[in-house]
């Protein structure tokens, strides 16, 4: 498709998104008037509503009536049987079908769009909604099972078929009292929330999209036409973003007004829409003030004035059937105690059998109630003090510690404590936004302390895993309450940043760090362009940048890699310019280097290219490392530092077989490295140093035929690799390094002639390999340069070829 074409093609869906946000009657007038200057344009846009209309009402998931009326069924979606329509459309058709292999038998719904109704545009949107549905696994969500093409190129999508009613239907047949229905929204609340929570907004919440099966539960259907909230933002770039499957269902009288203005969708639009739903569930029903005021509360013509998530929505019903207060209500203290009447309405009915006994309760209650607000001012001292100690001791007191050697023990009690005020914290009702944003970034920091390697650690990878899901999760729903406010940018940078060393140290997985990176750039880029930005916030850019490019290092694209870090390394040196007295540039700017340094190693290894600036790049890292150490004797951190710098920098001499010089430089990182473990032996961080410097001058001891002392430091290196992948056997970071390091050894032993104990090494290290690779799978580099080149050596030794394990 020419690039005129598929503009051309954007513009007619955003065209059509705009028309389907104006009431039926008015949409057709509408577009005459808005492109009476595009003819092209305008009779695309009629053709396409003229199509919609007639085929409208038999087709609620996200389409609009089919061109061709007698088009046979298609006989397949792959496992699937197609038995018969449920709805047809301009865009494409929804079938019945069922699953008939011997395995698994269940009905399902297939959403087929049709190629060449709105050209590629629209079925990229469409494949791409497909990926963003699979994100989504809640009860009242209509799932989505798979996904493919028909034999004719058609895409569709498997969805669950939900035997159902529309919810408004539902509570008028069944009579349902006012508990009830406000019990069943509450349950839609939850599927909404659970979109939200992954950054989709649903756009078309109507009664007809929001179904209730016959054994009462909720099911929201439609996610099909749904949209990610981070795509909100180009909404209205015309020509530049293939519309959502979504404008094709509007249901005129659901959507927030400020939709039909041509604003993007987003959770507040959602809101509106809900309290829509909410007050059309309610139909015949009188309404109290309370249900009034939260009604009006979530269909504010303003978004802001709007609740500000679905939660907070959902929280003022339930507060509503437990007779508490009320916020949209915004009543006094009086109204305060009339609600803690009626949940005490057994007393105040005992009483009221007593003139006298009124008095009293009264009196009783007035008392009690007194003592409840002086309760309440104790405990909200007590709160204080734990959100303060929490924070002293993740954030102050850790950051006093951890530079000091031997402190790792008191620093996992210390977490420990912190994770229980923390907990306590988190168990609490009260909803003010600086607290959740300081609960979000102490969960954040004791993630990473609990065993993220973006810094010094415990090790506890699973625990630091799970403590970043959860506060992605959180840190995500506040950021919806207002996405501009820098704070919560801020903290989304580091999450997203500390997610992406994450998934590529510790799971492997590159693809997902470079997601994470991207998206911590783009979080960042917004504190940048804030008129708050500090200098902290263009260091973190920076280094957050390095993970869009590092990773591709393991995925054959290196010089992809090079070319990134070149562009960083332009602007950290003008930002070292601008701020040349700066410790924290200083630092950055070093690790920066040292990471280069790996970048430009692997480039030249595998393309050998003129190593002259990798020799540049290694020099520049130790310098810098050099006058840190020595600035900072004592600290940690930068010794660290320091020894990778020489670590990278002797890995460029091995590479260049110059092993006399590299085994000086690892000799210098084994000094170094070896004197933080001594000082500090369970710090994970120290280990994993020390095993890498360990493992490599091992590698090159060997290379320059020092055989003795390269099997020497193999037998010292062996049992802590073997004790990583015992004490964390499906870990990928720790299973990855176990058989590389395995081979690695078995190359000392075969390059000193003992064949025998060089097999034992390559079978073990081929068998960790291969399970790997079936169990969490292995980067085309690794399989081309570790695991392939195992299972040739385990071949060799299992034929007596010995002379191949030394073979250049």
């Amino acid at each position: 498709m020419s690039e005129e074409k598929d503009t051309f093609e954007r513009r007619v869906l955003q065209a059509l998104d705009l028309a389907f946000e104006q009431p039926s009657e008015d949409r057709r007038a509408w577009a005459k008037a808005r492109y009476a200057d595009d003819p092209a344009l305008l009779a695309r846009v009629l053709s396409l509503l003229e199509s919609d209309t007639t085929g409208q009402r038999d087709l609620r998931t996200g389409g609009a009536r089919d061109i061709l009326e007698d088009e046979p069924l298609p006989e397949r979606a792959g496992a699937y049987k197609i038995e018969s329509m449920i709805g047809r459309g301009g865009m494409g058709a929804v079938y019945l079908a069922h699953r008939d292999t011997d395995d698994f038998d269940h009905r399902v719904a297939v959403k087929v769009i049709r190629p060449g109704v709105l050209g590629q545009a629209l079925i990229t949107r469409f494949e791409n909604e497909r990926r963003i549905l699979a994100k989504l696994n809640h009860a009242g969500i209509a799932r989505l099972f798979d996904g493919g093409q028909l034999d004719d190129g058609s895409p569709y999508i498997i969805m669950e078929y939900v035997d159902g009613v529309p919810v408004t239907q539902w509570v008028a047949d069944n009579d349902l009292g006012l508990d009830q229905r406000l019990r069943l929204f509450m349950q839609v609340c939850e599927a909404i929330g659970h979109a939200h929570q992954h950054l989709i907004v649903h756009r078309d919440i109507t009664p007809s999209n929001v179904l209730v099966n016959r054994d009462g539960t909720v099911k929201v259907i439609d996610f099909g036409i749904a949209k990610p909230q981070t795509d909100v933002s180009a909404e209205n770039d015309t020509g530049t973003n293939a519309k959502s499957l979504a404008s094709m269902s509007f249901t005129p009288g659901f959507a927030a007004p400020e939709r039909s203005r041509g604003a993007g969708a987003n959770t507040l639009s959602d809101v509106y829409s809900l309290g829509k739903l909410l007050e059309a569930m309610l139909e015949g029903l009188e309404l109290p003030g309370d249900l009034r005021s939260i009604i009006d509360k979530a269909t504010q013509a303003e978004p802001g004035a709007r609740y500000a998530t679905v939660w907070t929505l959902s929280n003022d019903v339930r507060n509503l059937l437990d007779n508490y207060a009320v916020d949209a209500h915004r009543g006094g203290q009086l109204y305060r105690l009339r609600k803690y009447l009626r949940r005490h309405r057994a007393f105040v009915a005992l009483a009221s059998v007593f003139i006298v006994g009124i008095v009293t309760a009264f009196s009783l209650t007035l008392l009690q109630y007194q003592r409840a607000e002086a309760e309440r001012r104790e405990a909200d001292q007590r709160f204080t003090e734990a959100r303060e100690m929490a924070n002293f001791m993740l954030f102050d007191l850790f950051d006093d510690l951890q530079p000091i050697a031997g402190n790792t023990e008191p620093l996992k009690t210390l977490t420990t404590r912190a994770r229980t005020y923390l907990d306590g914290l988190s168990r609490s009702s009260r909803t003010d936004r600086s607290l959740e944003l300081d609960t979000i970034r102490a969960y954040h920091r004791l993630a990473n302390i609990e065993g993220n390697p973006i810094g010094p650690n415990l090790g506890r990878r699973d625990v630091s895993r799970d403590l970043l899901k959860q506060t992605r999760e959180r840190l995500v729903t506040l950021h919806s309450t207002d996405t501009g406010n820098i704070e919560t940018l801020r903290e989304l940078t580091a999450l997203s940043f500390s997610e992406s060393v994450f998934a590529y140290i510790v799971d492997d997985d590159n693809e997902a760090s470079i997601e994470r990176a991207i998206e911590a750039t783009n979080y960042s880029s917004q504190v940048l362009n804030h008129p708050d930005a500090q200098l902290a916030d263009r260091i973190l850019h920076l280094e957050v940048s390095m993970y869009q490019y590092k990773p591709y290092i393991w995925i054959d694209e290196t010089q992809r890699a090079v070319d990134g870090y070149a562009e960083l390394e332009a602007e950290y040196l003008d930002l070292e310019a601008q701020y040349p007295d700066s410790e924290e540039v200083q630092h950055s700017i070093a690790a920066f280097y040292t990471s280069f340094t790996e970048v430009q190693n692997w480039h030249v290894y595998f393309l050998n290219t003129d190593p002259a600036d990798m020799i540049r790049v290694a020099g520049e890292a130790v310098r810098r490392a050099d006058a840190l150490s020595e600035r900072h004797p004592d600290d940690q951190g930068y010794r660290r530092s320091h020894a990778l710098a020489y670590y990278r920098k002797g890995m460029v001499h091995s590479d260049l077989e110059q092993f006399d010089l590299a085994i000086a430089d690892q000799r210098r990182a084994l000094q170094i490295s070896e004197r933080l473990l001594e000082e500090d032996p369970k710090n994970e961080g120290n280990q994993e140093v020390f095993g890498a410097v360990q493992s490599q001058l091992m590698s090159d001891l060997s290379s320059a035929g020092q055989h003795a002392e390269a099997i020497a430091l193999s037998q010292a290196m062996i049992e802590p690799i073997i004790e990583d992948h015992r004490r964390a056997p499906t870990d990928p970071g720790f299973w990855r390094s176990y058989f590389h390091k395995m081979q690695m050894v078995g190359e000392v032993y075969a390059y000193a002639g003992q064949f025998d104990t060089a097999c034992e090494y390559f079978d073990a290290a081929a068998v960790s390999g291969l399970a790997f690779d079936a169990s969490v799978g292995t980067s085309a580099n690794d399989r081309q340069h570790v695991l392939d080149p195992l299972i040739l050596q385990q071949s060799a030794c299992a034929d007596g070829r010995f002379e191949d394990l030394v073979s250049e």
